[in-house]
């Protein structure tokens, strides 16, 4: 469990007092008021509801039934009438379960999960709020706030409910895929009562959260209310912490009985210190006895290396207290490392002196425990042995520091402003806008540049001085810092008429709309480089080098050190070069990290669009119709940084230069490859990429094609398409409390700009679902029952490319030349890397049946049921590819073959045995070129050009939620609340099992194909459950008050076993691995799921809510 210092925490509580109290004292002012202020006289309801044809009211929500939406082409209607899948997680459901935010609303609502991954997305900047949700099977689209994109993750204190719309309409949703929205509705100011009421939570793991909602009606014309969070916690995982606070303040101005004013305004922040939810692998390969008290003279064999389970280091610049104030250099160095399987068998590690047989087995770099498939149980026996100071990390055990510096941060604002006019008796104007803008800082370098991998430290001396090592053979890891900045900036207004009609035949709604969203993403990403003029005054060398960088500053902590607090170091510090017994005194400098193209870009999302609906109700609520046309004009663009040889000379690592927008021939672009001199070698060719030249690492553009232009010199050409979509539908009432609706709707997904494997950006394609079922509605909010099956599809879905492909081929791109030993070579093919995200299309489908319901059965029970049913396909994976495979197949080959490597008569890679030493080649760059190609072999390539139907990645065939609770209306518990909920998840897809293999029969000493199984059956996890439960008791207090208790219980069954699951499209991260079918000596493997996360153990919150 974590336990602050003392120290730590007397400073965070300190911290928060002064806003704690400032709070306290506006909750007086506002009980002084209360008891003063006269009491305006309230509209009347009708007044009410036809002033806001355009918005819907909370109010009229009961319990946790909702009572109407804006899915009845964008115009309020009761939700009975609504053909469409339309869900609302109430404000009474948020509070009785005690949901904090729109994640965790999501879990409940219908066929709806949270895919969390294990945490290394908000290194990138980016919250599960924002990318981690899905429907159906599916990623919704960006979430929104009163049908605004809202790019932050949504707080609980300010919202009345959270609606989801299942499926594709863009008329009623805006922009998505076949997933649907999630919108959140935020509280208004009302001008018919004065209202005020706090809460006080505190909780396991030192948690402790306020909110506070204050109305003031001042008038019968204005209001203001505000709403305050403070929210602060550690985690159940060793020093994690995360806080949180925030202010939302509306008002609404009722100018005159037509016209009305409302405005609302958040300003927020978030911040965590968090570590991924593995430690990683660099352990097991150890033989628990090889040590070394200085470089060796003599280099160990390649056998020996194996045997013993270590590995050489590159250049590597390190700090810790224990190395006197100075940053060492630990190049030529042994490390130790995770064992892993070799195609040559002298050259496989071992487990427990266990040779590894099985092909493409690797635990290095993965999780330490729980990833427990095919893996040994005595994995440690040897370290243990060899180490007295190391211990199996537990669930609770992390790396992260232990000061308050956190690893991620997002601030929000939003402000937003609405003017309704009633023209006549019949039509309804309204001009909203709204600006939302969010800022993240994600720490990377604990999730991706080191700080998870865990070491032992297997030199006796400290290198440089040859002083004794004080932390020889403890475990320690060591990390480079660097930061993924995100801006977004988000710009809406829409205007909409509604024309309402009475007659005899029913009620007549037209509406018409037209508004423009602008999204602007500023991605930067730094990290944090020795500018080391001493090997190079070239800062593109600096730069442009590997992802642990060599100029790098890595921080090494020892998991037993006393002290692990921890501060970037920006100031000089004296390096201590053991290597050429030099010492220097550099200044450790912020450098963009613009090897990384997609991290370093300002991207634009736009679109204009236009729309008309219709929605009649007709022959007194028995048949409701509903159709609407909307046309978008959409525009897509990207600007990226040049890489770093394509810099100056001079330039320094702190500026940044753009590509130039593509010119119109940008598809026609072509050259003629030449000599160093200048002479033709041969004929014209598709200017691709520019040849370039590796000069101490920096790629730099070769002169000779300095009057060359080339595609990789501009953007990727803009995309600026013009979608039409549609939405049709009815609802026929048989009686008023049975119908029967259906709904067929089209959608377009514009996402961010995503690079294709050409450098094109994938267009957005519009989906097409169809909705259908059955609804039960009984009046007075008692129940609404909806069974419904839905039907969706679409062509050219964008997702990311497949797993596993980017890094092989980067790796192979990366193998240098027999006779290149320096740790930056690369290939001489001029094939250049890939950005860390490439992207590609699918044609999705999705299936299946859903069943809601949300009832009030009594006064004092309340129930939610909802179970979903999906099949979620997808089929036409990857065309291009599948085309890049074929194409690329003759050069990949080329380059392995100049980097010293063999493809033997099974396919697979090997390095040559008569170059495979440290003078010939540079072993570590050729071995991962080696490991990258049979993966491609083995794995990425079967299952990418199967070319049959594949469950998608990240469903689950199955989804369920109940939740109830019951309040005591006599007997000794008169008054108590009591209530439980379970989420129950079915297993989800995170793989297919194209790579999984069975013993030869005619010879057990290899292995063939599983004839039983191939790329179109799923890898599933494991199905899981969470249970909850709440008590609640509310005291009437004098003059009107009330004081409400609650406790709730999360994971109430202490669930702690793995949640195995997708990766969330995050790269780098393993959702499936490849395992032995029986043991490590066994030539057969399995394809088992591979990334994981946990529930957050049993645990308590205990609230205090005063409404007076």
């Amino acid at each position: 469990m974590n336990t602050c210092p003392s120290a730590v925490t007397l400073s965070c509580r300190r911290a928060s007092i002064p806003a704690v109290w400032a709070i306290v004292a506006v909750l007086c002012v506002s009980v002084v008021r209360a008891q003063t202020a006269p009491a305006p006289k309230p509209e009347t309801s009708g007044e009410a509801i036809t002033l806001t044809p355009f918005n819907v009211s909370a109010e009229k929500d009961v319990g946790f039934v909702a009572a109407s939406s804006l899915a009845g082409g964008r115009i309020a209607t009761a939700l009975k009438d609504t053909p469409v899948a339309y869900s609302v997680v109430t404000a009474e459901f948020l509070e009785a379960f005690n949901l904090t935010d729109v994640a965790e609303a999501t879990q409940w609502s219908v066929n709806s999960t949270v895919v969390d991954a294990d945490g290394t997305n908000r290194a990138f900047g980016t919250s599960v709020g924002n990318g981690g949700l899905r429907t159906r099977g599916v990623s919704t689209g960006l979430p929104t706030r009163n049908f605004f994109p809202y790019i932050t993750t949504a707080d609980s204190y300010n919202l009345d409910r959270v609606d989801y719309g299942r499926g594709p309409n863009a008329v009623l949703y805006g922009a998505g895929g076949v997933g649907g929205t999630v919108n959140s509705v935020t509280k208004q100011a009302d001008t018919t009562k004065s209202f005020q009421n706090a809460r006080v939570q505190l909780g396991s793991f030192e948690r402790h959260r306020f909110t506070a909602d204050v109305n003031r009606a001042l008038n019968s014309q204005f209001a203001v209310r505000a709403n305050v969070v403070w929210d602060q916690a550690n985690t159940w995982r060793d020093n994690e912490w995360k806080d949180r606070y925030g202010a939302h303040l509306a008002a609404t101005f009722k100018a005159t009985s037509r016209l009305s004013f409302r405005a609302e305004a958040e300003y927020g922040k978030s911040r965590e210190l968090r570590g991924t939810t593995s430690l990683r692998d660099r352990i097991s390969a150890w033989d628990g006895r090889t040590t070394f008290a200085s470089a060796p003279t003599t280099l160990p064999t390649n056998a020996e290396i194996a045997a013993a389970g270590i590995v050489r280091s590159g250049p590597r610049w390190v700090r810790n207290d224990a190395f006197g104030g100075n940053v060492v250099n630990f190049e030529n160095r042994y490390v130790t490392k995770g064992a892993a399987q070799s195609t040559t068998l002298s050259l496989t590690n071992q487990i427990n002196g266990v040779p590894i047989r099985t092909p493409s087995f690797s635990i290095n770099n993965q999780a330490m425990i729980d990833d427990d498939f095919g893996v040994p149980a005595d994995r440690y026996a040897r370290a243990l042995v060899g180490s007295p100071f190391f211990r199996v990390p537990t669930r609770e055990s992390t790396t992260v520091w232990t000061n308050k510096l956190p690893t991620f941060t997002e601030v929000g604002k939003d402000l937003a402003l609405t003017a309704n006019y009633k023209l006549g008796d019949s039509l309804f104007l309204e001009l909203a806008g709204d600006i939302n803008q969010g800022d993240a800082n994600g720490q990377a370098g604990l999730a991706r540049r080191g700080g998870q991998d865990i070491y032992i430290d297997i030199d006796s001396t400290l290198p440089g001085t040859g002083a004794a090592n004080p932390y020889f053979k403890h475990a320690y890891m060591e990390f480079m810092e660097y930061q993924n900045l995100r801006t977004n900036d988000l710009k809406n207004v829409r205007a909409q008429a509604v024309y309402i009609k009475d007659t005899r035949f029913g009620k007549f709604q037209f509406s018409s709309m037209a508004g423009l969203t602008e999204q602007k993403t500023k991605s930067r990403a730094l990290t944090l480089l020795l500018p080391l003029k001493s090997r190079t005054p070239d800062a593109r060398s600096w730069v442009d080098n590997l992802e642990y960088s060599e100029y790098g500053l890595f921080s090494r902590f020892y998991l037993d050190q006393p002290n692990r607090d921890y501060t970037p170091a920006t100031a000089p510090v004296k390096l201590v070069n053991p290597v050429t017994g030099a010492t220097e005194t550099v200044t450790p400098t912020w450098m963009f990290d613009t090897r990384r193209e997609d991290n370093n870009r300002n991207s634009l999302r736009k679109y204009k669009f236009i729309q008309a609906a219709g929605n009649l109700d007709l022959f007194k609520n028995r048949l409701v119709l509903i159709g609407a046309f909307r046309r978008d004009f959409a525009e897509i663009g990207d600007k990226r940084v040049v890489s770093p040889g394509d810099n100056a000379p001079g330039w320094d690592g702190t500026t940044l230069v753009f590509r130039k927008d593509a010119p119109k021939d940008y598809f026609d672009l072509k050259y003629v490859p030449k000599s160093a001199a200048g002479v033709p070698t041969g004929p014209a060719q598709i200017a691709d990429v520019r040849p370039r030249a590796n000069v101490n690492g920096a790629n730099i553009p070769q002169p000779q094609y300095a009057g060359d232009r080339f595609r990789d010199d501009y953007d990727s050409p803009s995309l600026s398409p013009i979608i039409n979509t549609f939405t049709l539908g009815g609802t026929v009432n048989i009686t008023r409390w049975l119908g029967v609706y259906s709904n067929v709707a089209e959608t377009f997904s514009l996402t961010s700009p995503q690079q294709r494997v050409d450098g094109t950006l994938v267009p957005p394609t519009s989906s097409r679902g169809k909705d259908y079922g059955v609804r039960v509605t009984l009046p007075n909010g008692r129940m609404s029952l909806s069974i419904g099956a839905f039907d969706s599809y679409q062509a050219g879905t964008s997702v990311l490319s497949p797993s596993g492909f980017n890094g092989a081929y980067n790796a192979i791109s990366d193998a240098p030349v027999v006779g290149d030993l320096s740790s930056v070579g690369r290939n001489a093919r001029n094939v250049a890397r890939f950005p860390q995200n490439v992207y590609s299309t699918v044609t999705s489908e999705t299936k299946g049946y859903e069943l809601e319901l949300t009832a009030n059965f009594t006064r004092a029970w309340r129930t939610v049921l909802n179970v979903g049913n999906t099949k979620a396909k997808v089929r036409d994976q990857y065309p291009d590819i599948i085309a890049y495979f074929k194409s690329q197949d003759a050069i990949s080959r080329q380059i392995l073959a100049d980097a010293g490597i063999l493809i033997d008569a099974n396919n697979d890679a090997l390095i040559n045995p008569a170059l495979n030493n440290p003078a010939a080649i540079n072993q570590s760059r050729v071995q991962a070129a080696v490991n990258g190609w049979n993966s491609l072999i083995d794995t990425v390539i079967p299952n990418t050009t199967a070319q049959v139907p594949q469950e998608t990645n990240g469903s689950s065939r199955w989804v369920g939620n109940l939740a109830t609770d019951y309040r005591f209306q006599n007997g000794p518990l008169k008054g108590v609340r009591v209530g439980a909920g379970v989420n129950y998840r079915g297993g989800q897809v995170v793989g297919y099992k194209g790579s999984d293999t069975i013993v030869d029969p005619a010879n057990p000493a290899v292995a063939i194909d599983d004839p039983t199984v191939g790329p179109g059956d799923s890898v599933y996890a494991p199905s899981h459950y969470r249970g909850v439960a709440s008590l609640s008791y509310t005291f009437k207090l004098k003059q009107g008050r009330s004081l409400q208790v609650d406790l709730n219980v999360d994971n109430l069954f202490d669930r702690r076993e793995p949640i195995y699951g997708s990766n969330g499209g995050v790269i780098g991260t393993n959702a499936t691995n490849l395992r032995p079918r029986t043991d490590i000596s066994s030539p057969a493997r399995v394809t088992v799921p591979g990334n994981f996360s946990y529930l957050v153990p049993r645990n308590y919150t205990l609230s205090a809510k005063l409404t007076f």
